[in-house]
């Protein structure tokens, strides 16, 4: 099997933010655009008005008029009597008429929550074209397991202890983002609820207490057995791990790398260095990325998991030394679950390391999953080339379409022109 990275890195400038905060802003505009339907209903949540002459208030203001779901007003058409015209003719004395200069109508917006513009259904319209068929190979050379969508049987799910309402920039906090200040954080976290949007699945931030006795990144085990509870599938990400190509649906990343139905939990291998291997002489497996499968299996691996500083000699040594968690599973817990594909290993390449890391003589370049563990502020990079390159590709396919009708071909029309239809 062979993966080719089909996406050139480009240099994208340093004003990352100014760019995100346009993207969403056209995303909106591009998606109601594209919709006809939306559009028409858009304009029933309300309407334009001008000044009547009958109106002694009239002179100088358009007055707005509500508008209601259950009787919605029309948009007048310019060649309609009621339409509003450039200007208007009103009596001033009995003997005498003044032209009035018509001020510009106001659009007033219904108060009333238009269920077809939710955001979910936005992004997930907006990338469904491009989102990429579950039985199509490309990258493998077997025919898929995972062949039909697994909608929100899927959570998709960030950990931590540190996310609070008082912080600035930050999913919690009420105030709007400074875009320009976009924290490494606070990008994962978009990027995994874009994610989970595009696709259907269900999404959770969960702050989570801080362990009294352990490391914190130990909480993810807990958080993890819970999540199985209620989910048949959770992917978990830390939030320096983004998913670099949105497209893509966890189920097509699973039959890439061979998630079987009996298959517990699957993670990123790690480098290819010396400190990255065991005592048994095998590579350690990330927790930074990882997909896992509820059964009674894996609750026995969770509680193991959890339980292992106090149970398992020698895993007290990982409760608060690096890598904590991680060493306990590829130390201990994964040699007690041998079954095959009970545990899979993804390929470093595709899940773990980055673009921008330079050691292990870049096999690890995260190109599916990109885990920037020392360059954490990358994310909100990786957020905004995601969103810009499916936008962009977007706008050119939507531009192809009506292609005849946007574009007009003047290049033979002698000067002086005539007769060019515009």
């Amino acid at each position: 099997m062979r993966v080719t990275n089909q996406y050139a890195l480009g240099r994208w400038g340093t004003a990352w933010g100014f760019r995100i905060a346009a993207a969403v802003s056209i995303l909106v505009l591009f998606y109601l655009a594209l919709s006809s339907s939306l559009s028409k209903e858009l304009l029933g949540t309300g309407h334009w008005t001008a000044p009547s002459p009958n109106d002694s208030n009239s002179k100088h203001t358009a007055e707005p008029v509500s508008s209601s779901l259950a009787e919605p007003t029309q948009v007048p058409q310019l060649d309609s009597p009621a339409a509003p015209t450039s200007i208007i003719e009103v009596e001033v004395e009995a003997t005498s008429t003044a032209i009035i200069e018509q001020p510009k109508p106001t659009f007033i917006e219904s108060t009333h929550v238009n269920k077809n513009l939710d955001l979910p259904a936005l992004l997930a319209q907006l990338w469904k074209p491009k989102c990429h068929p579950l039985e199509n190979p490309v990258f493998i050379t077997n025919e898929g397991i995972w062949t039909k969508p697994l909608g929100n049987k899927v959570v998709v799910i960030d950990v931590d202890t540190r996310v609070s309402e008082d912080n600035e920039n930050t999913l919690l906090n009420p105030n709007p983002f400074d875009f320009t200040k976009l924290g490494g954080r606070t990008g994962g976290h978009l990027n995994h609820y874009l994610y989970a949007l595009i696709h259907g699945y269900d999404y959770r931030l969960i702050k989570a207490a801080d362990y009294p006795d352990r490391h914190g990144t130990w909480v993810k085990v807990s958080i993890l057995k819970e999540a199985l509870k209620t989910h048949d599938y959770v992917v978990f990400l830390d939030a320096d791990a983004v998913i670099t190509h949105l497209e893509l649906p966890v189920e097509w990343l699973m039959n890439l790398w061979n998630y079987k139905p009996h298959t517990l939990i699957a993670m990123a291998e790690d480098l290819d260095i010396p400190p990255d291997y065991d005592p048994q002489g095998k590579i350690i497996l990330n927790t930074g990325f990882l997909i896992a499968q509820a059964s009674e299996r894996t609750n026995q691996m969770m509680d193991m998991w959890e339980t292992c500083p106090e149970k398992i000699e020698g895993c007290n040594h990982w409760k608060h030394n690096w890598a904590h968690e991680q060493s306990a599973f590829s130390y201990y817990i994964r040699y007690n679950f041998t079954e095959p594909d009970e545990v899979r290993n993804i390929p470093c390449a595709h899940a773990n390391g980055n673009e921008y890391y330079e050691e292990g003589k870049g096999a690890c370049r995260g190109h599916f999953v990109s885990h920037n563990w020392q360059t954490k502020e990358k994310t909100v990079s990786i957020l905004q080339r995601s969103v810009m390159r499916m936008l962009v590709d977007r706008l050119h396919s939507h531009f192809k379409d009506e292609q005849h009708t946007l574009f007009v071909n003047g290049s033979a029309t002698p000067y002086p022109i005539q007769g060019l239809h515009i």
